[in-house]
């Protein structure tokens, strides 16, 4: 199944675009996550697999922006009401969004969540891939603080939530490198 998604997401405008645009980087989400270490986290063992998170996460970097574009496949297992994405894991989703792009601003390249606001504008229908946008914002941007701001939307453009949170990086508290940016 995830070949097949793999293959199907290929196809996309969108991934199509970005992949032949030198301005874009990409990987494949948790491609540097060690598979001993996979099973520990959340995205990566309960929420891996194609009827989850795991059937297609592919992640472009803009360089000159700051700017990350996830495309990614929701699963039917992860509803909160038949058919439709639990909040929970769009949650997640955002704040693994936000932060890989916050992170990235910071000299260590590692940090933490310290604010996620999120508004949900429309359902996120389950079996489907949907396009997660995040950008740094400037306001208040140091060494050790850094907001982002973005949305997940259907791949035709219509907002489903919008998001904003701010990462920080914790004095006295060593954090490991981040691989998975």
């Amino acid at each position: 199944m995830v070949e097949f998604l793999t293959k199907e997401a290929e196809r996309l405008p969108l991934v199509r675009s970005l992949s032949e645009d030198p301005e874009w980087r990409h990987h494949d989400a948790y491609s540097s996550v060690p598979p001993s270490s996979r099973e520990h986290r959340l995205t990566t063992g309960p929420l891996a697999g194609a009827r989850a998170l795991g059937g297609f996460q592919r992640i472009f970097y803009n360089d000159g922006t700051g700017e990350f574009i996830s495309v990614v496949w929701l699963g039917g297992a992860i509803t909160g009401w038949p058919g439709v994405v639990h909040g929970g894991v769009t949650a997640t989703l955002m704040d693994e969004s936000l932060g890989r792009c916050a992170i990235k601003q910071f000299p260590g390249k590692s940090g933490v969540t310290a604010n996620l606001e999120l508004n949900y504008r429309k359902p996120i229908i389950t079996n489907s891939f949907y396009v997660i946008r995040a950008m740094p914002l400037q306001e208040d941007a140091s060494d050790s603080k850094q907001w982002a701001s973005g949305r997940l939307e259907t791949l035709d453009g219509r907002v489903c939530v919008e998001a904003k949170g701010l990462f920080v990086v914790p004095k006295d508290l060593n954090l490991k490198l981040s691989s998975s940016i």
